[in-house]
């Protein structure tokens, strides 16, 4: 009889198990879907690559083909021993695709039944790259489980025309992001073997892939990252769009983007005494176990994430808390160390990220994902405000519960449990007046250009990959998407150029909702606040003067500075439901001491007529 020793029976249980975990793991394409009715071979320098046929949720299939792609030259392989009929005529293996057209709608059935009655279309990308990962698994089950969830794998990536940018190995690919890791499209962190530079945007080992999937446009992204480099913001990021294919499948369009990470590519701050920070919520944070500091005004929400660091963090803390002291105080000096805000941090980086963050109304400004960094190359060391990141949100609103208003602040405004700098710094004279100067010199003739041309062109370089990305995930039309948020741009800019060129005056209106969240309109005196769009005209329940506590008239005039706070629907009725059951709790008291005090009268009145004839009646048995 064998015998096996615990190790060897441990070991082999949990080879055992990491056997069966793989191949449950491999029984899944993209996340357990069926697999493919066929699939197509497409030649490129790199060799052959496989996509799959993918069946919508409607019934219809499609094949979403790569921009360089050639029908004549691209092959079907069916996946199944079925006969597959399009439009009539019978598929076979290594057939091309050339008799079909492309954008065109067909029939297509099978000779079994599988298919009763559906449609196929071939769908082809322009002016694209695109990337193909394959990962070790063969399919994303793995990844999509978890977002800390990684595989090796690898890689090509061909431009438009068909030119091999890269070929090789995989390091890493994993889930990343926040609220977008909730989405159904996933964004992922790639990590090449060793630095290459991946379509001009210089050589780096680590890149990400922005899913854009909160973002119907799929350009705001890109079109922010580029504005702020041409604006001058150091170190932005550059971005560029793949169509992206994973383990033979289709995922959409993707912005291939660089990290905001210390590398001489990147942000080059290597020397001894730099720093990287964002921001981030405090919580997720120390939940995540990553490294961090703050400052007075951060906590207990947010807190800055170390991104990279070659000084102590009590240092960095000293650093942060004299630049936050001197912002917020009225005359610009940090009481503790007498340095005044100029020199602290670098005017013209903080003014031009203030006003991208303003312009493109970023609803995380001066809250979340902002970085910051100190270069201690420099002699007088100032703190700098950048790079930006995160864009796809932009022009939403600033919450859930409020629609975005053309004539609102973003960046200058103050909610509690976020960094107020920007909004300290624009009570700055030298600061706010900086900002208009670069708005009315730099910035507002970039962003009549971006209205004008930059967005039409964003808009036609990927219409063809934006409409196989809305089948593929269901999304509304780009076209749509982009119409709307030029509008929207062109609203804010008109806001931007009464305040900032033509100096109108205004009022500025805060509302805030529990107590945390606020948004800034500024009001012509004498003109109401703006009527609510289409569909939030209920959304309110009341509003309210936080001086007095008396109801705001929504359609009254405002003259001066005025502070509102809100409660929707859900709040007011939630009052009214305590309230009701206060007045039904003091009317049951009332009702019980009443009918006490009535029962208490009864006994004693009762009690009061028997007792004389009580001692009617003992006297009488007495004889008395």
């Amino acid at each position: 009889m064998v015998r096996f020793s615990k190790t060897a029976v441990l070991v082999l249980t949990a080879v055992f198990a990491a056997v069966a975990v793989f191949i449950g793991i491999k029984d899944a394409k993209w996340d357990e879907s069926e697999a493919a009715l066929f699939y197509v071979q497409i030649a490129s320098p790199s060799g052959q690559e496989r996509i799959d046929c993918w069946k919508g949720t409607e019934g219809d299939y499609y094949v979403f083909l790569p921009s360089y792609a050639n029908p004549s030259e691209t092959k079907i392989h069916l996946n199944r021993d079925v006969k597959i009929f399009i439009d009539g005529e019978t598929v076979r293996s290594g057939m091309t695709c050339e008799q079909w057209s492309l954008n065109t709608r067909y029939a297509i059935s099978a000779g079994n039944g599988d298919i009763e009655h559906s449609y196929i279309t071939f769908l082809r990308s322009e002016n694209i790259p695109a990337m193909y990962i394959d990962t070790r698994s063969g399919n994303m089950g793995y990844i999509h489980a978890d977002r800390n969830h990684s595989e090796s794998g690898a890689m090509r990536l061909v431009t438009g025309e068909g030119e091999t940018i890269y070929s090789g190995k995989l390091k890493k690919i994993n889930g990343r992001g926040n609220s977008t890791w909730e989405a159904e499209k996933k964004a992922y962190s790639l990590e090449l073997p060793e630095n290459h530079d991946l379509l001009g945007m210089g050589k780096a080992m680590r890149w990400v892939l922005l899913a854009n999937a909160y973002d119907s446009t799929h350009i705001k992204n890109k079109l922010v990252f580029d504005f702020a480099a041409q604006v001058g913001l150091p170190y932005t990021p550059q971005g560029e769009w793949v169509d992206l294919y994973l383990n033979g499948e289709y995922a959409g369009l993707y912005l291939l983007c660089e990290r905001n990470e210390v590398d001489p590519e990147r942000v080059d701050i290597q020397e001894e005494g730099s720093f990287l920070l964002s921001t981030d919520y405090f919580s997720r944070i120390q939940e995540r176990g990553r490294d961090y500091v703050v400052t007075a005004n951060l906590a207990p929400y947010t807190a800055l994430r170390i991104r990279y660091a070659t000084m102590p963090v009590s240092q960095m803390e000293g650093i942060l808390q004299s630049v936050e002291n001197a912002i917020v105080s009225e005359d610009g000096v940090d009481p503790i160390t007498g340095k005044h805000w100029q020199e602290l941090i670098d005017l013209d980086s903080w003014a031009r990220k203030y006003l991208i963050e303003e312009i493109f109304a970023s609803t995380d400004s001066g809250n979340f994902s902002q970085f910051y960094y100190y270069d201690g190359a420099e002699e007088n060391g100032k703190l700098y405000a950048g790079p930006i990141w995160d864009f796809d949100l932009v022009m939403r609103g600033t919450n859930s519960w409020s629609p975005l208003m053309a004539n609102m602040f973003f960046a200058n405004r103050e909610d509690e449990g976020g960094p107020v700098w920007f909004h300290a710094l624009c009570q700055k004279p030298e600061f706010y007046n900086r900002v208009m100067e670069l708005y009315e010199e730099v910035f507002a003739p970039l962003l009549t250009k971006t209205i004008e041309n930059r967005i039409g062109e964003y808009e036609k370089i990927i219409a063809s990959s934006a409409r196989m990305n809305a089948i593929r995930w269901g999304e509304e039309d780009a076209a749509h998407a982009i119409k709307e948020f030029r509008e929207n741009l062109m609203a804010r800019m008109d806001f931007l150029d009464r305040i900032w060129v033509q100096k109108e005056p205004y009022c500025t209106v805060r509302v805030d909702r529990n107590g945390r969240m606020s948004i800034i309109y500024a009001i012509r005196p004498g003109d109401c606040l703006p009527e609510m769009p289409e569909g939030w005209e209920n959304l309110y329940e009341n509003w309210y003067l936080a001086d007095t506590n008396e109801p705001f008239d929504r359609e009254k005039p405002i003259y001066e500075d005025t502070e509102i706070y809100i409660k929707t629907y859900e709040e007011a009725e939630t009052a009214e439901y305590q309230d009701s059951g206060a007045k039904l709790r003091t009317f049951a008291r009332t009702t019980v001491m009443v009918l006490f005090g009535v029962c208490t009268l009864l006994l004693l009145w009762v009690n009061h007529v028997r007792t004389p004839r009580r001692q009617k009646t003992e006297n009488r048995k007495s004889g008395k």
